[in-house]
């Protein structure tokens, strides 16, 4: 699977409602120029940030996929 960044950040499942802490990314940007090496290190959302995160629902059993630009959860 390769190494990743974990983004912390409290999401009800789009699905079931569940909810979930911690989200993964491998295209993490801040601040439209900095992209961030995958290096498994965490990070809260903050306002510059720009990713595609991933996640999985243990209560729905099914695997999440969000879009973070600027900082703000987005759909699919």
């Amino acid at each position: 699977m390769g190494m990743f960044n974990v983004i912390k950040v409290k999401v009800d499942c789009p699905k079931c409602g569940g909810k979930i802490d911690e989200w993964q990314t491998k295209n993490l940007v801040i601040d439209d120029i900095y992209p961030v090496d995958n290096v498994l290190e965490h990070y809260d959302l903050n306002k510059g940030m720009d990713a595609e995160i991933h996640s999985y629902c243990d209560n729905c059993n099914k695997e999440l996929s969000l879009i973070i630009k600027k900082g703000k959860i987005c759909k699919e």
